[in-house]
C-alpha cells in the first residue's frame, strides 16, 4: 500500500509479508501515522443486478439482494480519485475496530499510563497492500533501554490488527537491538483480545491493560541480567540445537543458530541434513563466540527477526525465552 504525499524517507526497507501479501513499513512522527493509516466501513453484502438482454424483466429492490448473514468491509476513499475497495467479508455479528482507533489507544496508553511525553515517541506502521492488516509500533525513549556490554536494547510496543476478521487484536512489548534491528519478546507482555472483532469486544480497558503489561518489563530486565551471568559451553549449545531448537524451529534454523553461536557468522543452508553451503557475513551485535545465554538469545533473535512472514516472526521472537531456558548452563 503506497500513500500519496508521504516523503520517501518515511518508507523503510524492512521485508515482510502477511498471508503472502507484501507489507510496506513507514516511519516518522504521529503526523505520518495519521496520514498513513487507512480507515474502513461496513456495508451490506449485496449482489449487483444483472443488466443486458438476459436480465430479469423487472428491477428487484436492492434491499432484497443483501445477504442477511454477511457484510463487507471496505476501505474508505482517501480522495475523489480513490474509490472504496472491499477487503473482506464478515458476519453480521462483526464489530469493526479500525486501525486509527487502535493506534490512538496505544499512544494514549503510553503517554498517560507511563508518563511519557508525546514528543519523546517515534513510530513505525506496517500495512498490507490493501491496508486491511496493520503492524503499529511505538518506540519508547532511551531511558527505558536495557544496556549490555555491546550496546543496548530499546523497548517498543507492537500492535497487530486486521479489519477483515482474519486475526485477533494483539498488543505486546518487545526489545530491539537498533544496530541490527533484531527483536525478541521476553516476558508475558502480550495483551490478547481473545474475541475476534464481535459486538461484545470491549476496547475500553486496553489503556489500563497496557500498564499491567508494562509491569512485566521489569521481569524482562531481570531475565536478561540472569542470562548475561549464565555461561554456556560449545557442547551444550550443540546438543541444544540438535534437540530443542530443531524440534521448535526446524533443522535449517537450528543450524544457523549454532553457527552464529560458534563463529558469529550466519550460514546458508540449502538442505537441512547437509553441511551449510557457505558462510555468510558477520552477524552484527553478536560476539565471535557465544559465551553466555544472553549471547545465545541474540543469535536466536537474529534468526527469528529474519523471518519475512510478519506473524511468524513475532511468534518466533516469543519462543526465545523458552528456548534459552532449556539450554543447559556451564
Amino acid at each position: 500500500m503506497i500513500v500519496r504525499g508521504i516523503p520517501p524517507t518515511s518508507i523503510t526497507n524492512e521485508r515482510a509479508r502477511w498471508r503472502s501479501r507484501k507489507v510496506r513499513y513507514y516511519k516518522g512522527g504521529w503526523d505520518v501515522v495519521e496520514q498513513v493509516l487507512p480507515d474502513f466501513d461496513l456495508r451490506p453484502f449485496t449482489a449487483v443486478p444483472e443488466v443486458g438482454p438476459h436480465a430479469a424483466p423487472f428491477a428487484p429492490d436492492l434491499g432484497e439482494l443483501a445477504n442477511p448473514f454477511l457484510q463487507v468491509v471496505t476501505r474508505r476513499p482517501r480522495d475523489a480519485s480513490d474509490p472504496p475497495i472491499p477487503v473482506g467479508v464478515v458476519s453480521r455479528a462483526y464489530s469493526l475496530v479500525g486501525h486509527p482507533r487502535i493506534a490512538r489507544l496505544c499512544r494514549e496508553g503510553i503517554v498517560d499510563g507511563l508518563d511519557v511525553a508525546a514528543e519523546e515517541l517515534s513510530y513505525e506502521v506496517g500495512l498490507s497492500e490493501l491496508g486491511e492488516w496493520m503492524n503499529f509500533r511505538i518506540y519508547l525513549p532511551r531511558r527505558f533501554d536495557f544496556v549490555d556490554a555491546r550496546g543496548s536494547l530499546g523497548l517498543r510496543l507492537e500492535c497487530f490488527n486486521s479489519v477483515d476478521g482474519s486475526a485477533r487484536l494483539a498488543i505486546l512489548f518487545g526489545w530491539l537491538r537498533f544496530v541490527c534491528a533484531n527483536g525478541l519478546v521476553i516476558g508475558q507482555t502480550r495483551i490478547r483480545i481473545h474475541e475476534r472483532h464481535i459486538r461484545s469486544l470491549d476496547l475500553g480497558d486496553v489503556r489500563s491493560r497496557l500498564g499491567a503489561a508494562f509491569e512485566s518489563v521489569s521481569a524482562d530486565r531481570k531475565s536478561m541480567e540472569g542470562w548475561t551471568k549464565a555461561r554456556v559451553t560449545t557442547q551444550s549449545m550443540e546438543k541444544w540445537c540438535r534437540g530443542t531448537v530443531t524440534r521448535v524451529w526446524g533443522k535449517k534454523a537450528a543450524t544457523r543458530v549454532l553457527y552464529i553461536c560458534k563463529i558469529g557468522c550466519d550460514v546458508e543452508v540449502i538442505h537441512p541434513y547437509e553441511t551449510p553451503r557457505k558462510v555468510l557475513g558477520r552477524v552484527r551485535g553478536s560476539p565471535k563466540r557465544a559465551e553466555t545465554k544472553y549471547d545465545v538469545a541474540q543469535a536466536l533473535s537474529f534468526v527469528a527477526t529474519d523471518r519475512t512472514n510478519a506473524d511468524e516472526r513475532v511468534t518466533w521472537q516469543e519462543d526465545i525465552p523458552r528456548l534459552v531456558e532449556e539450554l543447559s548452563a556451564a
